[in-house]
């Protein structure tokens, strides 16, 4: 990071509009976004009346140690009576992420003293560490609110564009760059003419449902935090957080199933009828065209070299369309008619300038896979 932001060019300064032509547009431009805007698209939903100050600190390993921090790589420190709540969020050896969320906060109170005094206030003892730099303190509003379409003609949305929600789960990135990712390709699908402009409504389709769950779980789980509905209701929480923090065996919280949708790992678009399952269906708990393609340890047939099977999909040509082949119950190597049979139907991509690389996972004893 410079100490001293170099002035911007003169040419740069100078030119203060670019006009383009392109085929598509996609509206990455936050949840104030001038194309939903410009697409009389609505961005329903409400607003949050707490607002939040994050910070990036430096606090000496010293300091850490004697505070307790050190324990943990990630504290929260709740006041029930008022909602309000500090996050510390270990990133590095030093370099810690604190948030601070209560109703009422203005800019004018974004200073290292007004966080530091807040952190008096809050924590218990010894008290809270001592830090020798802030950097990056931000002020920002939230809201949870979800665009009433993605798509009009050639114009699209993604990330917060979209959908925007508290920051309770840590979603925000994730489901970004999810919609990123799943609109990118099919987008150069159809550019390249390998697919038609249909498919670019399967964007929404597998999107939409994701970004509502993520609505819906980060609301209930701020607002559970946050909400001052009663003093009953304050004490009831109060209580239910030491019960259950209390007594929970260590590791067990948040449940691994929860834990592994709040990733990402589990969310699937096996049910929203954008993916057909051909032939016999898979059996209870295998994987269903759509889900999350497991990271599967494979071993290379020929050299034995250990790789795993997101190395395989990763490796060049990036723009390969790359056919998995599952084998459930050989215990060897199919073989190569095995493996032309399996392609049937698939011989002519290369020829329409589709690159295909069939990757081969044997899920037998030995482990091993074939990547012809």
């Amino acid at each position: 990071r410079p100490k001293k932001i170099p002035p911007m060019p003169a040419n740069v300064l100078a030119r203060m509009k670019t006009t383009m032509k392109a085929k598509y547009l996609v509206g990455c431009d936050g949840k104030q976004s001038h194309v939903r805007t410009a697409m009389g698209v609505r961005y329903q939903g409400h607003d949050y009346s707490e607002t939040f100050f994050l910070a990036d600190v430096e606090i000496p390993l010293a300091e850490v140690e004697r505070t307790g921090f050190d324990k943990h790589s990630t504290h929260i420190i709740l006041d029930s009576p008022t909602g309000s709540f500090v996050f510390f969020i270990r990133l590095q050896a030093t370099r810690w992420r604190t948030i601070f969320c209560q109703k009422g906060l203005t800019r004018d109170n974004l200073t290292p003293e007004f966080i530091q005094r807040q952190w008096q206030e809050f924590c218990p003892a010894p008290g809270p560490f001592v830090p020798t730099e802030f950097r990056d303190l931000a002020f920002y509003e939230v809201a949870c609110k979800l665009a009433d379409t993605y798509r009009k003609g050639k114009v699209l949305l993604a990330g917060d564009a979209a959908h925007c929600h508290s920051p309770a789960g840590g979603q925000g990135m994730n489901t970004g760059l999810q919609d990123a990712a799943n609109l990118a390709w099919k987008i150069s699908s159809v550019l390249k003419g390998h697919a038609p402009d249909k498919l670019l409504d399967s964007y929404e389709l597998e999107r939409r449902p994701i970004a509502e769950w993520v609505l819906s779980n980060s609301d209930a789980m701020f607002q559970g935090m946050t909400s001052q509905t009663s003093a009953a209701f304050n004490f009831a929480r109060r209580m239910f957080l030491k019960v259950v923090l209390g007594l929970a065996p260590q590791g067990s919280l948040p449940p691994k199933g929860f834990t592994a949708k709040l990733f990402g790992l589990s969310l699937s678009y096996a049910d929203n009828k954008t993916c057909r399952v051909l032939g016999q269906g898979p059996s209870r708990g295998a994987v269903r065209a759509g889900d999350r393609l497991p990271d599967l340890c494979c071993r290379d047939a020929e050299s034995s070299a250990k790789v795993f099977t997101l190395e395989l999909l990763a490796a060049p040509p990036q723009n390969a369309l790359r056919l998995l082949l599952v084998v459930g119950t050989s215990t060897d190597c199919p073989s190569n008619a095995e493996i032309k049979e399996a392609l049937a139907g698939f011989e002519l991509l290369p020829t329409r300038g589709v690159p295909l690389r069939p990757v081969v996972y044997l899920s037998g004893s030995r482990g091993r896979g074939k990547t012809p």
